[in-house]
């Protein structure tokens, strides 16, 4: 069960225009730096993220959050990670892009690439950062400035997603790097 949907203050749950699944430091970063301020994010398990008030009357149900989204950005265990998407992706916006935040990519990117819809488009992407402490409370704004962000671009993601999903990592100050998805796991899963 979804125990809580968050968003960042000061935005109504009218304005919200992409979901993010599950908390994690990639997550409270970009909610903490406010540089993506329309942003709901969807925590499954756990207590309430601390410094973001719950969104009274937004779904829980992910089919409803992800509703008109264009953004999605899965941060769920990875073998969790179809379920999730293929419960979103029909009721996302046209062009929705989604990614995520797993540390292998080859198997998410043959996972996840065959529940996307023609239209929509995967850009999977590793964030080589973390703390040792976990949670919200733990979120640091600038965990990511300087870190490395790897995009591991899929033989259908656009140049416009990818695009998108560099820009959204650059807002966190992550140096954002391209590689292939097998080459990725072999250097660094």
């Amino acid at each position: 069960a979804l125990d809580a949907v968050v968003r960042a203050p000061g935005v109504a749950a009218s304005q919200i225009t992409h979901v993010m699944l599950g908390t994690t430091h990639a997550t409270n970063a970009v909610l903490e730096r406010r540089r993506l301020r329309r942003v709901a994010v969807i925590r499954i398990g756990g207590p309430a993220t601390h410094g973001v008030r719950p969104m009274f009357g937004w779904p829980r149900d992910l089919a409803e959050a992800a509703r008109g989204s264009d953004l999605i950005v899965l941060a769920v265990p990875i073998l969790a990670m179809r379920a999730a998407l293929e419960a979103m992706v029909p009721h996302c916006a046209p062009g929705a892009v989604i990614t995520d935040v797993g540390s292998v990519k080859e198997f998410v990117v043959r996972e996840l690439e065959p529940a996307v819809p023609a239209g929509m488009a995967l850009v999977a992407a590793h964030p080589v950062a973390g703390k040792e402490t976990t949670g919200a409370a733990a979120a640091d704004p600038e965990l990511f400035g300087g870190r490395r962000v790897i995009i591991t671009p899929s033989a259908r993601s656009t140049p416009e997603a990818i695009g998108k999903i560099e820009t959204l990592w650059a807002a966190t100050g992550a140096r954002v790097e391209r590689m292939e998805p097998a080459l990725h796991d072999a250097i660094l899963a």
